[in-house]
Protein backbone atom coordinates (compact mmCIF):
# COMPACT_ATOMS: atom_id res chain seq x y z
CA UNK A 1 0.00 0.00 0.00
CA UNK A 2 1.05 3.41 -1.02
CA UNK A 3 1.64 5.59 2.06
CA UNK A 4 1.81 9.20 0.30
CA UNK A 5 1.02 10.26 -2.88
CA UNK A 6 3.99 10.11 -5.32
CA UNK A 7 5.42 13.32 -7.47
CA UNK A 8 8.25 12.40 -9.95
CA UNK A 9 10.81 15.54 -10.38
CA UNK A 10 13.24 15.46 -12.78
CA UNK A 11 15.65 17.83 -13.23
CA UNK A 12 19.02 19.17 -14.45
CA UNK A 13 21.45 20.83 -11.50
CA UNK A 14 22.02 23.75 -13.58
CA UNK A 15 18.67 24.87 -15.32
CA UNK A 16 17.14 27.67 -14.63
CA UNK A 17 13.81 26.60 -15.25
CA UNK A 18 14.22 23.36 -13.08
CA UNK A 19 14.99 25.28 -10.03
CA UNK A 20 11.98 27.38 -10.27
CA UNK A 21 9.49 24.55 -11.01
CA UNK A 22 10.80 22.67 -7.49
CA UNK A 23 10.48 25.97 -5.67
CA UNK A 24 7.03 26.06 -7.10
CA UNK A 25 5.97 22.85 -6.19
CA UNK A 26 7.38 23.14 -3.05
CA UNK A 27 5.29 26.30 -2.08
CA UNK A 28 2.26 24.11 -3.13
CA UNK A 29 2.77 21.68 -1.25
CA UNK A 30 3.48 23.61 1.75
CA UNK A 31 0.14 25.68 1.03
CA UNK A 32 -2.14 22.52 0.66
CA UNK A 33 -0.15 21.03 3.90
CA UNK A 34 0.26 17.86 2.62
CA UNK A 35 2.67 14.73 2.80
CA UNK A 36 4.37 13.90 -0.92
CA UNK A 37 7.06 11.67 -1.89
CA UNK A 38 8.90 14.03 -3.85
CA UNK A 39 11.26 11.86 -5.84
CA UNK A 40 13.84 14.28 -7.74
CA UNK A 41 15.92 12.40 -10.01
CA UNK A 42 18.76 13.75 -12.24
CA UNK A 43 17.81 13.73 -15.78
CA UNK A 44 20.48 11.02 -16.79
CA UNK A 45 19.31 8.13 -14.24
CA UNK A 46 18.08 5.18 -15.48
CA UNK A 47 14.87 5.51 -13.87
CA UNK A 48 14.21 9.28 -14.68
CA UNK A 49 14.77 7.89 -18.43
CA UNK A 50 12.78 5.17 -18.17
CA UNK A 51 9.58 7.91 -16.55
CA UNK A 52 10.29 10.09 -19.16
CA UNK A 53 10.19 8.11 -22.06
CA UNK A 54 6.64 6.44 -20.39
CA UNK A 55 5.22 9.94 -20.04
CA UNK A 56 6.66 11.46 -23.28
CA UNK A 57 8.58 14.15 -21.55
CA UNK A 58 11.27 15.43 -23.79
CA UNK A 59 12.67 18.74 -22.02
CA UNK A 60 13.48 19.48 -18.54
CA UNK A 61 12.28 20.01 -16.16
CA UNK A 62 9.45 17.20 -16.27
CA UNK A 63 6.86 16.83 -13.66
CA UNK A 64 4.82 13.55 -12.92
CA UNK A 65 2.03 14.27 -10.86
CA UNK A 66 0.74 10.13 -8.81
CA UNK A 67 -1.64 8.31 -10.24
CA UNK A 68 -2.87 10.65 -12.08
CA UNK A 69 0.05 11.00 -14.55
CA UNK A 70 -0.46 14.69 -15.16
CA UNK A 71 2.66 16.12 -16.94
CA UNK A 72 4.36 19.20 -16.70
CA UNK A 73 7.41 19.81 -18.61
CA UNK A 74 9.84 22.69 -19.85
CA UNK A 75 8.98 26.12 -18.55
CA UNK A 76 5.16 24.99 -17.78
CA UNK A 77 5.38 25.67 -14.05
CA UNK A 78 2.33 27.49 -13.65
CA UNK A 79 1.32 27.57 -9.75
CA UNK A 80 -2.21 27.51 -10.63
CA UNK A 81 -2.25 24.25 -13.05
CA UNK A 82 -0.09 22.48 -10.57
CA UNK A 83 -1.78 23.10 -7.43
CA UNK A 84 -5.25 22.14 -8.85
CA UNK A 85 -3.01 18.87 -10.79
CA UNK A 86 -2.01 17.87 -7.17
CA UNK A 87 -5.07 18.59 -5.40
CA UNK A 88 -6.42 16.28 -8.13
CA UNK A 89 -4.01 13.80 -7.88
CA UNK A 90 -4.84 13.45 -4.11
CA UNK A 91 -8.22 12.89 -4.48
CA UNK A 92 -7.45 10.20 -6.92
CA UNK A 93 -4.70 8.59 -4.41
CA UNK A 94 -7.21 9.07 -1.31
CA UNK A 95 -9.48 6.77 -3.45
CA UNK A 96 -7.31 3.90 -4.30
CA UNK A 97 -6.52 3.87 -0.31
CA UNK A 98 -10.18 3.35 0.59
CA UNK A 99 -10.59 0.91 -1.77
CA UNK A 100 -7.35 -1.02 -0.52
Amino acid sequence: MIKELNIFFIYAPKCKHCKEMELVVESVIAKLNMTCNIKKLLYNNKTAIQIAIKYGINNLPGLVIGNTGEIFCGNDYDEKRITKAIQEALIVWKQKQKKV
